[in-house]
C-alpha cells in the first residue's frame, strides 16, 4: 500500500552544501549535461575539511497514511549516532539475521527480499551496544483534505474541482497545456529558477496532488519540465500559503459554483516579507470546461520584468 517514497542525503557541512547546489546550477540550465567528471577533485577538497566536521551523524523516516480505522497519522522515527558508531548502523540488521539464524528463531533460507524477516524492535537491540539512540513521535492529522478546510464555499464547486483537490492520498490526471513563456531574458532566468517551462502549444501535461501530513505536494509535468510546489493552509479562512524552496506566498483565495480562484496577497523569502515589486503578482484559477474537465489558467507576473508565465490547459482523470 506504500505510494511513494523520498530518499534524501545531506552533507553536515553547509558550505559544502552550497558547493554542490552552486555545481548544479549549470546542469539544471543546460549548458552542460553533467559534472560527474569532478567526482575525484571534489572527493579529494572534502577530505581536506573532515576536521571540521563531527563524529555524529543522523537520519529521521518520516511516514504519513491511514489507519484501517481511518485515522490519518505521521509517525517520526529518529535516530543518532554519536561517538563515530554511524557506519555500525547498516550492519546491525544483518547481526539480526545471524543471531535469529542460530537460534532457531529465522527459519527461512534462500535469496529472498529481506522486507519483514526482521521487526524495528529486534534491531534497535542492538543498538544499546553503541552510542546509538532512537525516537518516535506520533501525530494526528486532519481528516479533510486541504482545500475543504481553507475554502468557504468549497462544496459549491463542480464536482471534478472538488475531487481534484480531495486527494486521499493522491489525485492523478493527464491532459494538454498551452504555455507563454516569460517575455524577458531576466524572466526567463527567474523562470528557470522556479523550473518553468518554456513556450509551447498542446503539449502534454499531468498534474499529481499529494497529501502529505497536513499539507498538499503539487507536481506540475508540462512537456519535459517538472516543477512542484507544496500548498498548506494559511491563517484564516480562504487563505492558503504556497512554497517554492525559499519563497512562499500568501494567498487570498475564492470559491464559487464555477470553480476558485488564487492571488498572491504577500511574498515571503525563508520567512522575511519581501518589499512589493520584489514579490509577483498571479491570478489563478481553475473550473469545470463545458466536457466535464478540470481547467487551469495560472499567470504569473514581476514587477519591472513582466511575465514569467501564462498556462492554460485541460486535465482529466
Amino acid at each position: 500500500s506504500v505510494r511513494s517514497v523520498v530518499f534524501r542525503g545531506g552533507l553536515e557541512l553547509w558550505f559544502q552544501h552550497l558547493a554542490i547546489w552552486a555545481l548544479s546550477l549549470p546542469v539544471r540550465f543546460g549548458w552542460v549535461r553533467s559534472v560527474a567528471a569532478l567526482a575525484e577533485p571534489l572527493r579529494d577538497a572534502a577530505e581536506i575539511f573532515r576536521a571540521l566536521g563531527s563524529d555524529r551523524g543522523g537520519m529521521f523516516v518520516d511516514i504519513t497514511g491511514v489507519y484501517a480505522d481511518g485515522a490519518r497519522l505521521r509517525v517520526v522515527w529518529t535516530l543518532i549516532a554519536e561517538a563515530g558508531d554511524g557506519p555500525q548502523v547498516p550492519a546491525l540488521p544483518a547481526l539480526c539475521v545471524i543471531h535469529a539464524l542460530l537460534d532457531g528463531t529465522l527459519t527461512r533460507r534462500g535469496a529472498m527480499a529481506c522486507v519483514g524477516l526482521l521487526d524495528l524492535a529486534a534491531i534497535e537491540q542492538q543498538f544499546k551496544r553503541f552510542a546509538i539512540h532512537t525516537s518516535r513521535e506520533t501525530q494526528v492529522l486532519e481528516r479533510e483534505p486541504l482545500f475543504q478546510r481553507a475554502l468557504e464555499g468549497f462544496d459549491q464547486m463542480p464536482a471534478i474541482v472538488r475531487h481534484v483537490h480531495s486527494p486521499d492520498p493522491a489525485s492523478e490526471l493527464e491532459g494538454r497545456v498551452d504555455i507563454d513563456g516569460a517575455e524577458t531574458w531576466a524572466g526567463r532566468i527567474i523562470g528557470r529558477l522556479f523550473g518553468f517551462p518554456s513556450s509551447g502549444r498542446d503539449l502534454p501535461a499531468s498534474v499529481t496532488v499529494e497529501r502529505d501530513g497536513d499539507d498538499e505536494i503539487w507536481i506540475r509535468r508540462f512537456g519535459p519540465a517538472e516543477f512542484r510546489s507544496r500548498l498548506r493552509a494559511g491563517a484564516g479562512v480562504n487563505r492558503a500559503v504556497e512554497q517554492f524552496g525559499p519563497l512562499s506566498f500568501d494567498l487570498d483565495a475564492v470559491a464559487s459554483d464555477a470553480g476558485f480562484r488564487l492571488a498572491i496577497r504577500r511574498a515571503r523569502f525563508h520567512g522575511i516579507p519581501l518589499p512589493r515589486f520584489l514579490a509577483p503578482s498571479t491570478i489563478a484559477g481553475a473550473s469545470a470546461n463545458a466536457d466535464g474537465r478540470y481547467r487551469f489558467d495560472v499567470l504569473v507576473t514581476l514587477p519591472m520584468i513582466g511575465r514569467l508565465i501564462r498556462y492554460v490547459g485541460w486535465l482529466k482523470l
